[in-house]
């Protein structure tokens, strides 16, 4: 049951540190880590849904922002690579 928790949250960590070309894999990544950290909770707080909907809020919230910052990227720059960014 952990591991499954472990290769969920590993592998989106694995994904964000290695394929940094474009945001949308970031993202995939970040949001593979949060369901491992979701379903670490679910099993570990015996099910308390209380828990377990404020860290889905927590998730949702994440999603929903990284799609905003997403959608702005791409109306400015027209694509959703990291190289495009830069400060000035």
């Amino acid at each position: 049951m952990s591991i499954f928790f472990m290769v969920l949250f590993f592998g989106g960590l694995l994904v964000v540190l290695t394929k940094k070309n474009h945001l949308i894999s970031v993202f995939i990544g970040m949001e593979f880590m949060m369901l491992g950290i979701l379903y670490c909770c679910s099993s570990l707080m015996f099910y308390n849904i209380s828990m377990i909907f404020l860290v889905m809020c927590l998730g949702v919230c994440e999603a929903s922002v990284c799609l905003a910052l997403l959608v702005m990227m791409v109306r400015l720059s027209g694509n959703d690579l990291i190289s495009s960014l830069s400060l000035y």
